[in-house]
């Protein structure tokens, strides 16, 4: 009786389940040609609003009569070769965006998801630029070519790249895949507007988006390219429908040493207890070796840094020169002093923030991947810092620590919340920053086309990521910040081991999992900030310092971290001296080079975490 019972229990549910989901898509059918028929009426009358409005504004009455009978007078030339073409083709721009932003939005199953994320724009905006700075072109029709021709490069790019992550073509990898490459794309865009001015005069405004001076010529010649793809996509519209629902292989790439206790308790370590502090460090016996080979490294490599240049010291006079003792040639002193070795201490010390911050962002989110880069921390700090320079030229020095940390931190805090659902997740805190990313980076651009000439330069200079022309106050506007967070960090890393174990253990081993998690995003958006601050947007340290620092000591966060600051003190260091030294007398932003290195070395680690 009781099999029964259950048996037909189970068919009025199933029988409910049918009437609901029967109701639901009534509803839908309703509403569709509801939805359909409004979204045309808006759109006739903002049209119909974008013809007749403008510096002079022109009756109903006149539009109409010029699209059903032209006589050449000023007023329907203007509608029919300027109002009506540029209407149109905002149209065109509007429909394929949409449908562009849906379809990724449904292969990523992430609602932020956008071209720009996925690296789209960033490559179509660098092959524009790459065409005006080669072949001086400023054809609207030859730009239309070149961004198409870029964004197909990137998309297939983005889709290999996606495919070698774990768990193959995953929406996650598709994402990250997406971040590295816009980071690496902007980061080339950013190095050739700073090299050619005369490029950055003619293509700044293309860059933030705009529809004025564009013809029918040009409606014509993307008609048939949207059109093609506007039909292709309502055609693909039910299996993205069944791709945006099947949740199978939306799995984060790698989860860092599930198993740090269990294989880790066979080693030998050493126990560190300071007396003053109610904290303890336990560390790998081979990190105290380590930092010190690492410590050695860095020196030379910062005596090395200093002695380079159009005016080369030996190392030994360099090492005298900063120790106060006497040279040979007396303009030692102020190469040296004044301005080599403030610029090599501030490329140190912009490694180290981001390193740490790359190093705690990777444990939060069990992602590899994770960077401050490519999940919007460094986006914030750059926005509120270019507004600065763009609106306010004249700001104090120390203002722009301050306002890149207040945008790491506000940018931070906003990802934190929106990732939040009953709770934080590593995954979602990984899709909306992207996204956020994606946002902050449309308003740095538009940033940078509301500014005068000369403070575009400086902002772009510093976008592109650069310690040239750092001194001593930059020193001092840093250095503070990173003798506050930097010990902060270290703290906090016997926390960040547990989280990187999982919420569930990490529960059940009794940590504060969202309040430690958020203190710990609040370190990282504060060491991105300070780093960023001073040199700009020097993409993919956090991403690669961490790495290097687990093949030499492990994923103890304990040892990992002061390892990764080390590490990525290195990297920044000998990144400026690569770009002084490659082209000279041109000297190229670190941040170029640093992209150079990351960018494969990101391709990389996402072939051998497939491996795996």
């Amino acid at each position: 009786m009781q099999l029964e019972s259950l048996i037909e229990v189970k068919k009025r549910l199933a029988s409910e389940s049918a009437r609901v989901r029967g109701k639901s898509r009534g509803r839908s059918r309703l509403l569709l040609p509801v939805g359909l028929s409004l979204s045309l009426l808006i759109l006739l009358v903002s049209l119909v609003a974008s013809i007749t409005y403008g510096a002079a504004d022109i009756s109903f009455s006149t539009v109409y009569a010029a699209l059903t009978n032209f006589d050449g007078s000023t007023d329907h030339l203007i509608i029919r070769t300027v109002r009506l073409p540029r209407s149109l083709i905002a149209v065109l721009v509007g429909a394929a965006l949409a449908v562009a932003g849906a379809l990724m939005q449904g292969l990523t199953r992430n609602p932020l998801a956008s071209p720009g994320i996925l690296g789209i724009n960033a490559g179509a905006a660098m092959a524009v630029v790459i065409a005006v700075f080669l072949f001086g072109s400023s054809s609207l029709s030859v730009y239309a070519w070149c961004a198409f021709g870029g964004a197909g490069v990137t998309a297939i790019t983005v889709y290999l790249l996606g495919s070698l992550g774990r768990g193959g073509l995953a929406p996650l990898n598709l994402t990250i895949a997406g971040a590295a490459l816009t980071s690496l794309l902007s980061s080339f865009t950013t190095a050739i507007l700073i090299l050619s001015q005369q490029t950055l005069d003619e293509i700044r405004f293309w860059l933030a988006g705009s529809v004025a001076g564009r013809d029918f010529t040009l409606f014509l010649q993307v008609l048939p390219y949207i059109g093609i793809g506007l039909a292709i996509a309502f055609a693909l519209g039910k299996q993205m429908t069944t791709l945006g629902h099947d949740c199978s292989s939306g799995r984060s790439v790698l989860h860092l040493s599930s198993a740090v206790q269990g294989e880790t308790m066979r080693k030998s370590w050493l126990i560190i207890r300071p007396r003053l502090l109610p904290i303890s460090f336990r560390i790998e016996r081979r990190v105290p070796t380590v930092l010190l080979v690492l410590v050695l490294v860095t020196l030379a490599a910062i005596v090395i840094n200093v002695g380079q240049g159009e005016y080369p010291i030996p190392p030994l006079a360099v090492l005298k020169t900063i120790v106060g003792l006497p040279t040979a040639n007396p303009d030692y002193a102020f190469i040296v002093n004044v301005l080599r070795l403030p610029r090599t201490l501030v490329a140190f010390g912009v490694g180290v923030g981001l390193a740490i911050s790359g190093t705690i962002l990777q444990g939060l989110t069990r992602n590899p991947l994770a960077d401050p880069g490519i999940i919007g921390v460094n986006a914030g700090a750059s926005l509120a810092a270019v507004s600065l320079i763009v609106l306010f030229p004249d700001v104090p020095l120390f203002a722009l620590p301050l306002s890149a940390f207040a945008g790491a931190l506000v940018v931070a805090i906003f990802i934190y919340l929106l990732a939040w659902d009953k709770g934080s997740s590593p995954i979602r805190l990984i899709l909306v920053g992207v996204g956020i990313a994606a946002i902050l980076g449309a308003l740095t651009n538009l940033m940078v086309t509301l500014g005068e000439i000369n403070s575009v330069t400086q902002a772009l200079v510093w976008l592109a990521g650069s310690v040239y022309g750092r001194g001593w106050q930059h020193v001092g506007a840093l250095f503070p910040w990173l003798a506050v967070f930097v010990p902060l960090s270290l703290a906090l890393s016997m926390p960040l081991n547990t989280l990187s174990l999982g919420d569930d253990l990490a529960r059940g081993l009794g940590a504060r999992v969202e309040w430690q998690r958020g203190l710990l995003l609040l370190m990282s958006a504060a060491m991105a900030g300070a780093a960023v601050a001073v040199a700009g947007t020097v993409g993919f340290v956090g991403l690669m310092a961490p790495h290097l620092g687990r093949q030499l000591v492990g994923p103890n966060h304990e040892g990992l971290m002061p390892t990764a600051a080390l590490m990525g003190g290195l990297i920044i260091v000998l990144a400026d001296w690569l770009a002084r030294v490659l082209f000279a007398p041109i000297e190229l932003p670190c941040g170029a080079i640093t992209a150079a290195v990351g960018a494969p070395y990101f391709l990389y680690l996402l072939v051998r975490n497939r491996k795996r």
